[in-house]
């Protein structure tokens, strides 16, 4: 019988379960602020009592907040979808359309090219060094790409582009005629990506595609929206593409989520996830300086990332029996050889790394942290 190797998302699901502790998945998972809470209480008994709706208001609304928090000008229409991985396989379905073979970065979460090889495109590997920090043209005109598939700040590295490598790309694919896709889905931690990349992919005439997602940073029992922009060479193709999938999202999720994102007070649940992922990132630093040798925590910022609410982390060769031994005390970690969805050493997938996730309450990750530390002193 043929092995099934279970994919990142399948690892992911393990982790839900009521009894574990739930360091896997990269979904926010942290309490709502009492201020937020208060306000949605308020929110959804007004709603309860009116009559009349008004989703085109409600859209507009949840697209302004947004784009207080990520510099995306959401002009209209932008495309509003119940997850990324819907909006990823619209994009997708048009990619198929061209004909031409996609290249993706990689490491990256798995689910990315999963979805679109269902699609039935070609997909060529781009290691993520011969894109971050610094992008290597040359290389890339090797591949003969029709598309390029990037995501910034990529999960689980933390690497990224600068706005200027970025502009680079634009050049390069105007040139080329190549499709750019961006996933900016963890973008909420990184201020070199909070810009408005479509509206300068128009400037360039390219033909651009970006997805963000609230689901990364926001947590309402698992409510959340992807936002699809695309350059106006691509509003057509894509509206038509996505009147199959859907008329519309939840009015509901639409101004639940506005509300938490709300740029007026200063406690929104954007604000208060980036002191969480802060607070978090310093207390697992401190146990991983604590209990693993300095080769392992030597080079820059190396062993954690600073520009998402994950961590990916160095462990050494005994990786997958840390991973176990977590497992058996009811910690869930993902281990980071998934990423490495070509399966080429070449691209570094992390055969001695872990992932967590940082986006949780304190008390709750310090509990985990507890068991990682536990297993990190007996496994050497």
């Amino acid at each position: 019988m043929t092995r099934v190797v279970p994919n990142l998302t399948l690892l992911e699901s393990v982790a839900l379960r009521s009894t574990a502790i739930n360091l896997s998945d990269g979904h926010a998972r942290q309490s709502l602020g009492v201020g937020t809470s208060l306000h949605i209480r308020s929110l959804l008994s007004s709603l309860l009592d009116e009559s009349r709706r008004d989703q085109s208001s409600a859209e507009r609304k949840f697209l302004d907040s947004l784009t207080s928090h990520t510099g995306q000008a959401y002009k209209e229409p932008s495309f509003i979808f119940y997850s990324s991985s819907v909006a990823l396989t619209v994009v997708g379905v048009f990619l198929a359309s061209t004909g031409r073979s996609v290249g993706v970065i990689c490491p990256t979460f798995d689910s990315i090219p999963g979805l679109l090889r269902l699609l039935g495109l070609s997909l060529i590997p781009v290691p993520e060094a011969r894109l971050m920090p610094s992008v290597d043209f040359t290389y890339l005109d090797s591949l003969g790409l029709g598309a390029l598939v990037v995501v910034t700040p990529n999960n689980p590295t933390g690497a990224g582009l600068g706005r200027t490598a970025v502009r680079g790309l634009f050049e390069w694919a105007a040139e080329r005629r190549v499709h750019l896709v961006f996933d900016l889905a963890f973008r909420w931690f990184d201020d070199d990506m909070r810009w408005d990349v479509i509206a300068e992919a128009d400037e360039y005439e390219v033909t651009a595609a970006s997805l963000d997602d609230t689901g990364k940073v926001l947590s309402l029992l698992d409510t959340k929206l992807s936002v699809l922009s695309v350059t106006r060479n691509l509003v057509d193709t894509i509206r038509e593409i996505q009147s199959e999938f859907l008329l519309n999202v939840s009015e509901l999720s639409l101004r639940l989520l506005g509300a938490a994102l709300d740029p007026l007070r200063a406690d929104n649940e954007v604000a208060t996830a980036r002191e969480i992922v802060a607070v978090n990132r310093r207390r697992l630093n401190d146990v991983l300086a604590a209990a693993l040798p300095a080769s392992l925590l030597s080079g820059s910022d190396d062993h954690i990332t600073s520009h998402l609410s994950i961590a990916w982390v160095a462990v050494g060769p005994r990786r997958d029996e840390i991973v176990q031994q977590c497992r058996s005390r009811n910690l869930e970690i993902l281990p980071g050889d998934r990423f490495s969805w070509c399966g080429s050493a070449r691209c570094a997938g992390g055969p001695d790394r872990i992932r967590i996730a940082l986006l949780r309450d304190e008390e709750y990750f310090a509990k985990g942290v507890g068991v990682l530390a536990d297993v990190l002193g007996e496994v050497r």
